[in-house]
């Protein structure tokens, strides 16, 4: 058994900024609104109805915001207007990849804003390169749920890999905290023989030994809070001035069999640069990889990639589906 360390809380209002006006960026040009609405119907459209409507029906935490700790966040959240300035429409794709990789597996909606928290959505997230990626996983955490991390590939970089070893981590800490799921998201951030301690401690006192009564670190003690706090605050549509959600394009993986084959094909791209690297921070980093995570929208994009080398397999839906001429 491992120690997760604890690690530092990102500007988690700045973050929360990000997500909440990128909805902006997706909303239609008032000009087109009559005849998108209108062709909207005819389209076999997969995301027709609102994010935080999808997010909202898949929270399972929502008892624990009325605790005082938590309230006090959500005013913090809510009383300044900033939240809403900031637009970054790929940081919403990667928060409805990951909302939807925690749907398959019926964990809560909440554990979406993890990530949120602890990287703004950013793949390339590195705290000094001790902690990296969407969900900050350290070295030894990493390996232990299966991702590589090697001289030439950190797969915690990997939107796919990190993701799947961050809900395997938090699936082990929940059954090893008989499915509680703040205790599991403490031992997230502060390692679970912190917690075990903790519980142990308050046990042998008489105390406690729920989430809100055993004896945490400081950030931990906030740790939990800012997430169903920030939970609230998305599900909450209205405080978000009902902003029209449109499709938001699923995440695909393109695999090649060489890096050299996945290099010639970036180079034919007509896909910028920065979007590749925001999604594979490997690529910027010169790393070896034989695919590539992107939007569905950027496919079309792809130059001289044969069909039988393009495995499309969408990510956001578990559909497998063949590339469209």
């Amino acid at each position: 058994m491992f120690e997760f360390q604890g690690k530092e809380i990102r500007n988690y209002l700045c973050f929360i900024c990000i997500f909440i006006a990128s909805m902006v960026l997706s909303a239609c040009a008032s000009a087109n609104t009559a005849a998108s609405s209108s062709s909207r119907k005819n389209v076999d459209s997969r995301t027709e109805k609102l994010l935080i409507n999808d997010f909202s029906k898949h929270r399972q935490l929502t008892d624990e915001v009325k605790h005082k700790e938590v309230q006090k966040h959500i005013k913090s959240f809510t009383k300044d207007p900033r939240i809403f300035n900031h637009l970054d429409s790929d940081r919403l794709v990667i928060m409805s990849y990951i909302l939807n990789e925690i749907k398959k597996r019926d964990m809560p909606a909440e554990l979406a804003m993890i990530p949120l928290i602890e990287s703004s959505y950013k793949p390339a997230a590195s705290n000094k390169g001790q902690y990296v990626g969407l969900w900050q996983f350290g070295k030894q955490t990493a390996k232990n749920f299966g991702i590589d991390v090697k001289n030439n590939y950190d797969g915690r970089y990997s939107p796919a890999a990190s993701t799947k070893a961050a809900l395997d981590y938090l699936e082990y800490l929940n059954k090893m905290f008989d499915g509680d799921w703040l205790l599991t998201m403490a031992a997230y951030n502060a390692g679970e023989g912190r917690v075990l301690r903790s519980i142990k401690a308050n046990r042998q006192r008489g105390k406690g030994t729920d989430y809100w009564s055993i004896d945490l670190p400081k950030i931990t003690k906030a740790y939990i809070p800012k997430v169903l706090a920030l939970s609230e605050v998305i599900a909450e549509r209205d405080k978000l001035s009902k902003i029209e959600q449109v499709d938001i394009p699923e995440l695909v993986r393109i695999r090649t069999d060489s890096p050299e084959k996945l290099n010639r094909i970036i180079k034919a791209s007509n896909i910028p640069k920065d979007v590749i690297e925001f999604y594979n921070p490997n690529v910027a980093k010169r790393n070896n990889v034989k695919g590539i995570m992107l939007p569905e929208t950027e496919i079309k994009h792809l130059k001289g990639v044969p069909k039988k080398e393009l495995d499309k397999y969408i990510i956001y839906g578990s559909t497998k589906k063949t590339m469209k001429s």
